[in-house]
């Protein structure tokens, strides 16, 4: 698959096998739909490098974390509104979503 202009630096894939979500160096976060092999959404907002992705278990939503010290909740539906940008934290090495989908660790 084809797509970020740089080096993908993570990838997370839905419990349902149907969406991969891959984020990279080019501050970049994809979305791909397995089942027509295209990208289906570009997520952008960081102003580092993506270090980690994670889809929610019903992939309603995505998280990423970047170099740039945040870490985004988004809507991989649609346009891929950003619908929140949680920031003050450290350089962002990995991210957790709990069952719930509510709660990032």
């Amino acid at each position: 698959l084809a797509g970020h202009r740089d080096w993908v630096s993570a990838v997370a894939v839905s419990k349902d096998g149907t969406m991969v979500v891959s984020g990279g160096y080019d501050k970049a976060v994809h979305v791909w739909d397995l089942q027509c092999g295209s990208c289906t959404a570009v997520l952008k907002g960081h102003t580092g490098r993506v270090n980690t992705v994670a889809i929610t278990l019903t992939g309603e939503r995505v998280v990423s974390g970047s170099a740039d010290r945040t870490l985004r909740v988004w809507d991989p539906c649609g346009a891929g509104a950003c619908l929140a940008a949680l920031q003050n934290h450290g350089f962002v090495h990995g991210v957790a979503l709990l069952p719930d989908g509510m709660h990032v660790l």
